[in-house]
């Protein structure tokens, strides 16, 4: 089986949009790194990745974010799958992805995605991500790291007008299947 590099182009914060590409189902464990809202829009219209996430039914479902009153009012809604915290270093990320056996992350964390490309540690649990990234640096050492965590890239959506900002998506794949570039 040939895997081809779709691209794309993302104009809309709404989740079901611009995280499509990484559904999840009811044997998934989901670290959101970066849940809390964009704007006061998504946030009145309750249009968040754990509404997003939530409503797929996985297994389970950690959101991460440092914004203190959108952590405060996804527990109230949502239940006790939150934590407030800041992304600060690669053993942290590691820490929640082992403790909870993680299969997907979402990360949309504003450059703190670095964090994540620094883990050094092979994680057998992981199957899928969709990470946001913030410059050219950051974009290639998230490319890497996917690489070193035997996924392949599948997908790069383009986030909007701004040319350094994009969604990589990846995945595992059958142990049969070949990636194609399409390029």
């Amino acid at each position: 089986m040939d895997i081809k590099i779709e691209r794309g182009r993302v104009c809309d914060e709404n989740p079901s949009i611009h995280w499509a590409h990484m559904p999840v189902d009811n044997q998934s464990r989901v670290l959101d790194l970066g849940c809390a809202f964009w704007d006061e829009p998504l946030r009145a219209d309750r249009l968040g990745t754990p509404y997003f996430y939530l409503g797929q039914d996985p297994a389970f479902y950690l959101g991460i974010d440092q914004n203190e009153s959108d952590i405060a009012l996804l527990t109230k809604e949502l239940g006790d799958h939150f934590l407030q915290q800041s992304i600060a270093s690669p053993a942290q990320i590691c820490d929640w992805i082992t403790a909870h056996s993680i299969t997907h992350i979402k990360s949309d964390i504003e450059g703190a995605e670095e964090n994540l490309a620094a883990i050094e540690t092979l994680l057998p649990s992981l199957q899928a991500v969709a990470i946001e990234t913030h410059g050219d640096a950051t974009h290639r050492k998230i490319c890497d790291w996917i690489s070193r965590q035997c996924m392949t890239i599948y997908r790069i959506d383009q986030q909007g007008d701004c040319p350094d900002v994009f969604i990589v998506y990846a995945k595992k794949l059958p142990a049969k299947a070949t990636l194609t570039t399409g390029f």
